[in-house]
């Protein structure tokens, strides 16, 4: 199991998740005799507004003046509310108590002050109790995804963009659902049973929209401090959350951008056949007994028949362990090869001349092979100055050489688009090459983020020459073919076929 790595990203994340749940405790609803008397007088405005002529036969025009602010008949007024209010003791509430209140309304809840009803009717009987529920449920929702972001951050250590985006924006919607559309469901379920309010006549709230937006405008006043914080609060989740999935966005990989090569894995270099990646232009050393060296770009590798070659520079002349070994070849030299009847002088740049069994061949610029017995692979450059062997004997060895030690098979791979555009990479025949982000468990690492922990793996078959892909990832590996590969299972792919990860961002062609 991977050690967790927080990032400030996530620790800032849950802090402003925390903010989130302690909103819930800050003051949300505030009632008193100045906001009743200005959601009155609204009210009564408002209807004038809506219809003038059915206004005048009201009530309507008298009490927007008498209860202007700072008038006496107002000023009594206020304190007549705030005296009833302290009695019922339900002045100020916060959000948790408001959100019980609404979730667990009687019919003893609903006879409040200031509401007369139609005689004969009882409130009750509304099913206003349920609209109120919804108000408990828009109150509480944000907490508790709030919980459940803080843990999630917690457990995983990421996310927390995702996270802040979505908590804020559900908090939002759930203050615009309390405040635009909950006055209309109270009202609709209330209509009937509802005769006036104080200070707003039975004649007023006939007029069309009036009712609902004397609710609207109730809902407005009594909300405190703690319901504008809360909304500024959902808002910078929301602009947070988007900052931390672009320009804020956490690293997940560090690989080197100059080298990202330096991630790779090493593989063993010694035991049978083992041998290391090639990059490109570079010649691998394959572990025959006593293995050979690592050889470089442009270099000469060193292969290992029994008694092992040392280094070869480029344009240098190894020197190969057959029994007598030979002597130190230099640039454009004369390496000689002690087996009875040892090497002739061997010509610039590396034309070689072989001897008795055991005699070795000179390794020229851009990786030659040499050694004990001939490399197969070598033939065109081994055999002379015009491709035809000086002797009889050679061309019999050469031919042995083939039989007993035929050329194995390679997989290899052509960064095509991305961050391997243009590098090449050589592995084994049955070596799987595991795709992906994760050093512990890739051969071949990668930095863009959409690219998977452990994307894919391609493994190669010597038998029929062709490739074999399998999917580790939740994004998908698409092939050029069309095909995708699927998790669990392997699908064949023909040599040219390019593998697709994360959109196509990258692109990566077997050879």
């Amino acid at each position: 199991m991977e050690d967790k790595k927080y990032s400030w990203q996530t620790f800032t994340g849950a802090g402003l998740l925390l903010l989130l749940l302690l909103v819930l405790f800050l003051p949300r609803m505030e009632i008193s005799g100045d906001k009743y008397i200005s959601m009155a007088v609204d009210a009564n405005q408002y209807a004038k507004d809506q219809d003038e002529k059915a206004a005048k036969k009201t009530n309507a025009d008298k009490r927007i003046k008498k209860y202007e602010k700072d008038t006496k008949d107002r000023k009594k007024k206020e304190k007549e509310f705030d005296k009833k209010i302290d009695k019922e003791d339900q002045d100020t509430l916060n959000g948790f108590q408001l959100g019980k209140w609404a979730l667990t309304v009687g019919e003893d809840d609903l006879d409040f002050q200031g509401v007369t009803y139609v005689k004969g009717k009882k409130i009750k009987d509304s099913g206003v109790q349920n609209v109120f529920r919804w108000i408990g449920i828009a109150t509480y929702l944000p907490a508790v995804l709030a919980i459940f972001g803080i843990v999630f951050l917690l457990i995983l250590g990421k996310g927390s963009g995702v996270n802040l985006v979505v908590c804020g924006s559900v908090a939002a919607l759930c203050s615009l659902f309390t405040t635009y559309f909950l006055p209309g469901m109270i009202w609709n379920k209330i209509s009937s049973y509802v005769k006036e309010f104080s200070l707003i006549d039975d004649q007023v709230l006939v007029i069309k929209g009036v009712g609902k937006h004397t609710i609207s405008l109730m809902m407005s006043e009594f909300s405190s401090w703690g319901y504008l914080a809360g909304i500024a609060i959902d808002l910078f989740l929301i602009v947070a959350g988007i900052l931390f999935m672009t320009a804020l966005r956490p690293k997940e990989s560090a690989i080197d951008e100059d080298n990202p090569w330096d991630e790779m894995p090493e593989m063993a270099l010694d035991g049978m056949g083992s041998s290391p990646y090639g990059l490109q232009n570079g010649d691998p050393n394959f572990g025959a007994p006593g293995g050979g060296s690592y050889g470089q770009q442009n270099g000469t590798p060193n292969f290992g028949a029994p008694g092992g070659g040392s280094y070869g520079q480029q344009n240098g002349a190894p020197n190969f362990g057959a029994p007598g070994g030979g002597s130190y070849g230099q640039q454009n030299g004369d390496p000689n090869f002690g087996a009875p009847g040892g090497g002739s002088y061997g010509q610039q740049n590396g034309a070689p001349n072989f001897g008795a069994p055991g005699g070795g061949s000179y390794g020229q610029a851009n990786g030659l092979n040499g050694g004990g017995t001939p490399n197969p692979d070598d033939l065109s450059i081994t055999l002379g100055f015009d491709g035809n062997p000086p002797n009889a004997s050679l061309q019999r060895q050469v031919e042995q050489a083939k039989q007993q030690n035929p050329a194995s098979p390679k997989g290899r791979l052509l960064g095509v688009a991305g961050q391997y555009a243009g590098f090449e990479m050589e592995f084994d025949a049955g070596e799987e090459i595991v795709f992906g982000r994760d050093p512990k468990h890739c051969k071949l690492l990668f930095e863009y983020s959409k690219v998977s922990r452990k994307h894919c793996g391609v493994r190669f078959d010597a038998a029929s020459g062709k490739y074999q892909v399998t999917d580790y990832s939740s994004n998908g590996t698409l092939l050029s073919t069309g095909q995708s590969a699927k998790a669990g299972s392997y699908i064949t792919a023909d040599p040219g076929t390019i593998l697709y990860l994360a959109n196509k961002h990258e692109a990566i062609q077997l050879m």
